[in-house]
This record gives structure tokens, C-alpha cells and sequence, in this order.
């Protein structure tokens, strides 16, 4: 629940209202609560429920042992439990005559701690300062009548009082549990589903008998995608999601004014509208939708954010006796404050992650074809609701004609990663074109660079470069000479031979210490040769171990190594990435040698 949404909760509530963990320890308290105790709400917070208001100040433990609680019984899975005559204690050390509730309810862990159970109390001097009042009017309005009958009418008109303010209080509980259930709906990063669930939330929990949700499209149009309704058949509510005319100026639906700027509208169905002109198409479709819905009554409220109305939410009744209270306005616009909140920042994490893809395809360019080398490489994004990854490869043609290879991973999965990779991919080409012979330098020179420019961090990376000497034997003619920064390792497919992985130690990852040392390694790569460099993505798995995911990878090369370079990387893919995609992105850079020995630098 985010702190507006809570605060606006427990600023309505006129009683106190307590969240407590499995210990008893106060989590979440509302301003009534200091108000009645005389705390401050940063000591209520963090102090076990019982010593703070049935124990009075620097009393005796012992006097006022935790054993036997009954609200610390409820926190530890216990019934719901009430007392309509209790006493707490105040700051000041005054008795406090309260009547309690507790009830067991789970609150997700992001909004108010690991809570068990809600507290939900009140002042009884109140209610007894009423009693005795009505008491005294009653007796003198009824002097003649015998002194049994008084009694007895004082104490059903006590136990009436009573009634009302546990009701008020298991109100008050119920709603709160509620609005934590829609908290936890709204983790879901998938809008559709989120809506619907919500929804259901709003029909299931007695809230309406049906509700509506309208969504703002990207162009400016209106989508009704969500509808529930008891009694409604799937089909039927399905019929009424479609595209909805755009509300015109003169539309004096409810729906219209909200998608206008209108703050929230009620409307009452009850009287026939038969014959009343329709002022537009929006008019008209909503003025069905509640025939379909045997609507009399209907609450419509704005599903904003940040100023900007993103859709609309109603609540339907059929009822024509069920009045709408400030209880149910209070709830209908607390859902909207939150669901708004949260489409707002689906919307605005879709337009991030878009922007950091196109930013890291636009460095994905054309890889050079040196002659007699053949390059290629892949890229697949993250799975759907996933952030953007840092992954990326790169090739270059070095002045004296050496091919110069690289791919890496940078730490981060947002907009700053894929910044921060555009950076870390310059600096690399840059110093690339100084030593293309020495990449164990290049990283270095470049890990040394990074905190001086600003590029925080970290990253792994394999750079390595392809040589070529005319005059070796014609199986060591090319040579890799490569530099490995905590990635993982290359792959070498020799034709007619075993995929073999190149695993030498790897040094510490960019970005951790400058001062690292940089190893170079080199191996001859024989004709017709295939190097394939890869980021985590292709071979990480939550289910199993870094392992099992390289020995996946090495059998896959093997089935496919005498296809053509493109059918390879296709295959790799194709075996190692689920058909759902993967929690992280993949990157593939792939370069094949001549295979009659030709220089091909």
C-alpha cells in the first residue's frame, strides 16, 4: 500500500488502528493512535502492542505479564476477538477506557511489514458519557415506569451502543484488508490481467455487483477492458470490452465527464430514462451497458496520475435501496489512487524500457566482413515484464587489419545500464584502435578510464583479436588472443573436432578495481575454425547451476557445428532459450575462419 493511499486510509478513520507483527510488535499505526495514548506514532512503531497500551509506564513487568494477551493471542494466528470494556494506558500514566477489536489479516511484506493482525480501538468513556446521558433523559422522560423497565431499556439501549462501534470497527479492519489485497493484485506488471483482478477484487468483495474499467489508449481513444458482474456470464461481460467512442464536449454521461476532468459521479438509475436523447455515441453505449447491467445505482471516479487521466472505474449497484455512503466514496476513490498510481508507473517503466532498447539496438550496427572471415551476430531482449538487460557485442577492423572482437554484459537492467554501455563500448573502440594487439591493456587502460569519465559500474567483458601469420603452418596460421574480465568463457567449434571452451582464469570484472591485474591469453584456431562468444543469457538458468548451463551449450554446438554460421547461431538459440523467453537478454557474436587457409584478416 503506498504511503498516500495509507495515509489517506487512516486519516479517515476515526478510531485507532494498529497493524501488529506475529510478536506483537506495532508496525503501522495512524494518527488516531496518538491521539487516544498520548505516543507519538515513531514510539508506538517498533514497541510490542501489549507493553505499550495494556501495561501502564514504567510499571513491573511482572505486575503485567504478555502471557495470555488476548490481542498479542490474535497476532499469533488466532480468532478474531473483541472487548467492549477494556482499559489502555496512557503517556501520562491515566487509565484510557477503550472497547477493541482484533482481527487476523496478512498485509504483503512491501506495505506494512510482515502484520498478522489489526487493532482497531476507541474511547469508551465516550460511549458510556452517551449512555448515562441517554440514560438520564430516558429516566426522566419515563418516570412512571417501574425501575426494572428502565434497566432494562438503559441496557439494551448500552448493548445497541456497543454493537454500533464494534461494527464500526470491523469496518474499519475489513476495509483495510481489503485495500492490502489490492495492493498485492497490483504487483503485476502485465496491465490487462491487472485489472481484471482487480475487478473481480471489487464484485467478489461486495464492494458492487459489478465493475467497470475504462482505459485511455495511446491515441488519445477509450478501451473498455475490464468487466465483472455477479450473476453476469463470462461471454456476455466479454461482449462489452471494445473500443468506446471518444466522449465529445456536449456528452452528459458520467463516464464522459469523469474522462473530461470531472471529479467523481454519482448517478442514480433508479428513475426510467426512456426517451431521453442521447448526446452522443458514448452516451448511448454507456446508457446500454447499464441495462445490461440492471444498474441503479453507479459511482464513476478518473483512474489518474501525475495530472493525467488514464482511465476510468465504475461501480455499479443493482439494488435501488442501497444508498451511497462517504464510506463507499471514500473506498471507490482510494482504489482509483492507487490502480492510477500504479498503471502510471507501468506506463512510464514501458517508456523507459522502449527507450533503452532502442538505444542498445542502435549500437548493435552492421558487423565489417573481413576477407575470408565471416562475422555474425544475435541479440533477443528479455521475455515479456522484463527490464532491459546491458548486453551487447561489437566488432572492429583495426587499422593493420586485424579483427578485433568483444562482447560484455554491464551491471543494471534500466536506462542508466544501457547509458552506461554506449560508454563502455566507445572507450573499448577507442582504445582498440590504439593496441589492437594487447587486450589485456586495452581492459586496463580502459577499467582505469571509467571512474575518471564517470561511467560507474561494473561489466564483464571478453575482448579478443584475431591474427593472422601467412608464413606458420597452415593449423596455426590464425591465432585468438583474447583478455577475459569476469566473463564467461569462449567457445571454439574446430571443424571436425569436439566444441572445446576456453576456460582460463578469468580476471575481475570492469569497474571494481583499477589496479587489477589483466592476463592475456592466446590459442591457434585451425581452418574452418568457429569462435562464438555469449553473455549469461544464453546459458544461465534459476534451476540449475552455471554448469550444467555450459554443458548444454557445448552439446548444442556439437549437433549443430557443420551447419552454415547463421543456421548455428540460429540453433544455439533455438535449443538453449525457452520458447518464453528468459529472465535476462541474450547476446551472440559468432566469427568463422576461412576454411582453406586463407589469410582473412
Amino acid at each position: 500500500m503506498s504511503e498516500q493511499l495509507a495515509q489517506l486510509t487512516f486519516d479517515a478513520a476515526g478510531v485507532g488502528i494498529c497493524g501488529i507483527d506475529a510478536d506483537g510488535t506495532a508496525v503501522v499505526a495512524n494518527p488516531a493512535v496518538a491521539e487516544l495514548t498520548g505516543w507519538p506514532i515513531e514510539h508506538v512503531v517498533g514497541r510490542n502492542a501489549h507493553d505499550l497500551l495494556h501495561r501502564p509506564p514504567n510499571s513491573d513487568p511482572d505486575d503485567r505479564p504478555r502471557q495470555g494477551c488476548p490481542i498479542l493471542e490474535v497476532s499469533r494466528g488466532g480468532p478474531t476477538t473483541r472487548d467492549d470494556s477494556d482499559v489502555f494506558w496512557r503517556r501520562d500514566g491515566s487509565p484510557l477506557p477503550v472497547w477493541w477489536v482484533a482481527a487476523p489479516v496478512v498485509l504483503p511484506e512491501s506495505a506494512a511489514g510482515a502484520v498478522t493482525a489489526i487493532v482497531v480501538f476507541g474511547d469508551a468513556s465516550e460511549r458510556r458519557e452517551r449512555s448515562r446521558s441517554a440514560d438520564a433523559r430516558l429516566a426522566e422522560a419515563e418516570s412512571g415506569r417501574s425501575t426494572a423497565e428502565l434497566q432494562r431499556d438503559v441496557a439494551e439501549r448500552q448493548a445497541m451502543v456497543a454493537r454500533d462501534e464494534v461494527e464500526v470497527a470491523q469496518a474499519e479492519t475489513a476495509r483495510l484488508a481489503v485495500l492490502a489485497r489490492l495492493s498485492d493484485l497490483l504487483n503485476s506488471l502485465d496491465i490487462l490481467s491487472g485489472l481484471d483482478r482487480v475487478a473481480e477484487l471489487v464484485v467478489d468483495t461486495g464492494l458492487a455487483d459489478a465493475c467497470v474499467i475504462d482505459r485511455v489508449t495511446a491515441d488519445g481513444g477509450v478501451a473498455r477492458v475490464s468487466l465483472v458482474a455477479s450473476g453476469l456470464p463470462g461471454p456476455a461481460a466479454a461482449s462489452e470490452l471494445h473500443r468506446l467512442p471518444s466522449p465529445s464536449g456536449t456528452s452528459s454521461r458520467s463516464l464522459a465527464q469523469v474522462l473530461n476532468g470531472a471529479d467523481t459521479v454519482v448517478v442514480d438509475l433508479s428513475a426510467p430514462s426512456r426517451g431521453r436523447p442521447y448526446a452522443d455515441e458514448l452516451d448511448e453505449v454507456q446508457a446500454r451497458l447499464f441495462d445490461v447491467l440492471g444498474a441503479s445505482r453507479a459511482m464513476v471516479t478518473a483512474l489518474a496520475a501525475r495530472g493525467r487521466v488514464l482511465g476510468a472505474m465504475t461501480w455499479v449497484r443493482r439494488d435501488p435501496r442501497a444508498e451511497v455512503s462517504s464510506p463507499d466514496l471514500l473506498m471507490l476513490r482510494l482504489f482509483a489512487l492507487r490502480i492510477g498510481q500504479w498503471m502510471d508507473n507501468l506506463r512510464l517503466n514501458d517508456l523507459q524500457q522502449a527507450a533503452a532498447l532502442t538505444l542498445q539496438r542502435s549500437l548493435l550496427t552492421a558487423l565489417p566482413q573481413p576477407g575470408g572471415l565471416e562475422i555474425l551476430g544475435r541479440y533477443l531482449p528479455a521475455g515479456e515484464g522484463v527490464e532491459i538487460g546491458g548486453d551487447w557485442y561489437d566488432a572492429v577492423l583495426a587499422p593493420d587489419g586485424f579483427t578485433v572482437v568483444a562482447i560484455g554484459d554491464v551491471s543494471g537492467h534500466d536506462m542508466a545500464a544501457a547509458t552506461r554501455m554506449a560508454q563502455l563500448r566507445s572507450m573499448l573502440r577507442f582504445a582498440v584502435l590504439r593496441s589492437p594487439l594487447d587486450p589485456a591493456g586495452v581492459l586496463r587502460e580502459v577499467d582505469e578510464a571509467m571512474p575518471t569519465l564517470g561511467v560507474g559500474g561494473s561489466a564483464t567483458v571478453v575482448l579478443g583479436t584475431l591474427t593472422v601469420d601467412p608464413s606458420a603452418a597452415v593449423d596455426e596460421r590464425h591465432t585468438l588472443i583474447w583478455s577475459n574480465a569476469g566473463h564467461l568463457p569462449p567457445l571454439v567449434l574446430p571443424p571436425g573436432g569436439p566444441p572445446r571452451l576456453l576456460t582460463r582464469p578469468a580476471d575481475l570484472l570492469l569497474g571494481v578495481d583499477p589496479m587489477a591485474p589483466r592476463h592475456e591469453h592466446r590459442v591457434a584456431l585451425a581452418p574452418g575454425s568457429t569462435l562464438v562468444l555469449y553473455t549469461d543469457g544464453l546459458v544461465e538458468r534459476r534451476d540449475e547451476t552455471l554448469q550444467a548451463g555450459l554443458d548444454r551449450l557445448v552439446e548444442a554446438a556439437r549437433d549443430a557445428a557443420g551447419r552454415p554460421l547463421t543456421q548455428l547461431c540460429d540453433a544455439l538459440l533455438t535449443v538453449l532459450v525457452p520458447a518464453a523467453g528468459t529472465d535476462d537478454d541474450v547476446a551472440v557474436l559468432a566469427v568463422r575462419l576461412p576454411a582453406d587457409g586463407a589469410e582473412g584478416r
